[in-house]
């Protein structure tokens, strides 16, 4: 079927796919916290997600993989996603408190040095160069896990004023930053040959895979004793059943999988709590 496969391709390289994520996760926070479904929040999560994600359209790559040959061929369909979403980005600022804003001016300093190294040069040579943030050894799964905690659940609450009034706040942002860093580490089985041929040092460099897997698992249980300490009981039972599906899709990962196992169905992880939560706590 090669329009449904095409339409997938296009749903997880465009990066639309991670941002419906990290919508599932903002609008999951504010259920579980018993606050307006706010569209606005939501809208601006799903831009930012796609708007930061797209960013590597603009720097080449000669990987020969199935998602690299993707944005080669769609590059100026993702560039105009990329500008529309930064546009839109800046219109619905607007209707932003300030707290809202200056928090998310931080997350955005750091997704942007994330993505893009720094380099400066002079007629005599380079004065300086800055790297990628990602390309330094093992900060890049500390960086994503605060950002995705951050904006899924302090951003979507600061209007509210629950992040610094609730301990269950707390408690959920570092439940939500130990199941990012946990679903993040397989990603470095994906590139395990691309970093090494690279030489970035990464967890999956250092461990042996069954250890990086060990290490998932060792977080993620983390992240659930993290859930068991907070208010919501059926919070708790919603986080053991997707840390289950977690904990499958992580013992099935190796090098060898396709990217979207990697890219669709761990990924898609993100998507459970949502659903759960409307069934179980709406």
């Amino acid at each position: 079927m090669p329009y449904l496969s095409t339409a997938l391709r296009f749903l997880f390289y465009s990066n639309i796919w991670i941002a419906l994520a990290a919508v599932s996760l903002t609008a999951y926070t504010l259920l579980l916290k018993q606050e307006p479904i706010d569209g606005l929040v939501l809208l601006l999560i799903f831009l930012a997600t796609l708007t930061t994600y797209n960013l590597c359209v603009f720097y080449s790559n000669t990987d020969y993989t199935e998602k690299f040959s993707f944005i080669k061929r769609w590059r100026i369909w993702l560039m105009q996603i990329f500008l529309g979403g930064l546009l839109s980005l800046f219109f619905i600022s607007i209707f932003l408190h300030l707290t809202q804003l200056i928090f998310l001016v931080h997350l955005a300093i750091i997704s942007f040095f994330y993505t893009v190294p720094i380099s400066v040069h002079l007629p005599s040579g380079r004065l300086f160069f800055i790297p990628a943030w990602r390309n330094l050894p093992y900060l890049k799964i500390f960086l994503i896990a605060y950002v995705w905690a951050s904006a899924t659940v302090i951003f979507p609450l600061l209007k509210a004023d629950l992040f610094l009034t609730q301990k269950d706040t707390l408690l959920l942002f570092a439940e939500r930053f130990c199941f990012i860093f946990a679903i993040t580490l397989p990603f470095d089985l994906r590139d395990y040959f691309h970093d090494r041929q690279a030489q970035l040092i990464t967890f999956a460099q250092r461990l042996s895979h069954t250890g990086l897997k060990f290490l998932s698992l060792i977080v993620l249980v983390l992240a659930l004793i993290f859930s068991s300490q907070q208010a919501v009981y059926l919070h708790f039972y919603i986080q053991l059943g997707i840390t289950a599906t977690a904990t499958l899709l992580i013992y099935k990962a190796h090098t060898y999988r396709p990217d979207w196992y990697f890219t669709g169905l761990i990924d898609g992880i993100l998507l459970l709590p949502i659903v759960a939560g409307w069934i179980f706590l709406d």
